[in-house]
């Protein structure tokens, strides 16, 4: 093979190398942001429960809100309504099987 072709070969494996880099970042791009939206909407329900917001607990949780996220103080969406007397709120998070153990 000439010398000539082996620099296009080496040209197309950077290429064909670059591109797969680019696609494995913003897969691990996807994933972190996906990861924080989740947290974001975890922590909002913390706050909705806290608060007694019924609506904003029910559409939090039909978003998928991770009912086993803790707050700073080692508290759960589950375990501040049950400190609250929030029974409404209790029983959307235990249907959507939230921990008890947490």
């Amino acid at each position: 093979m000439p010398i000539k072709n082996k620099g296009n070969e080496m040209k197309k494996i950077m290429v064909c190398s670059l591109g797969i880099f680019v696609v494995i970042a913003y897969s691990a791009f996807a994933m972190e942001s996906a990861n924080q939206e989740q947290i974001s909407e975890s922590a909002a329900l913390i706050n909705a429960v806290e608060s007694g917001h019924e609506d904003k607990v029910r559409m939090l949780l039909g978003k998928g809100a991770n009912t086993g996220l803790q707050n700073k103080d080692g508290n759960t969406a589950l375990t501040l309504a049950v400190w609250k007397g929030r029974v409404d709120i209790v029983i959307m998070l235990l249907e959507k099987d939230a921990d008890v153990d947490l």
